[in-house]
């Protein structure tokens, strides 16, 4: 079985990232809701109609995986939280199994 080795640090990090990814994400969908109604106001006709609700139905999965992509940054940070507690647990057993087992330490 191979050993797993996670750096909980680097998983902050990268939520870091992707919250801020988000954050640049969320401006840039506010942004395109500003252009879409400019566009509105002076483009009439069918093929604006059509163009309107397609943009629309874009504009709403772009604000979906915003949202996964959110949650993915706080499950990283809960991860990364569950990590330093499970090794600093296992620290803790193994500090207590040491002691109370003198053979461990090389003693007879």
């Amino acid at each position: 079985m191979s050993t797993i080795h996670v750096d909980p640090e680097a998983l902050r990090n990268l939520s870091r990232l992707l919250d801020h990814q988000v954050h640049q994400m969320l401006e840039e969908e506010y942004q395109l809701k500003i252009a879409a109604a400019r566009l509105e106001m002076v483009w009439t006709g069918g093929s604006a109609q059509d163009f309107m609700e397609e943009l629309q139905y874009f504009q709403k999965n772009l604000h979906g995986l915003t949202q996964e992509l959110y949650l993915l940054a706080i499950k990283l940070v809960q991860h990364s939280q569950r990590w330093e507690e499970s090794d600093l647990l296992w620290q803790a057993l193994f500090r207590d199994l040491y002691r109370l087992y003198p053979r461990m330490r090389g003693e007879k």
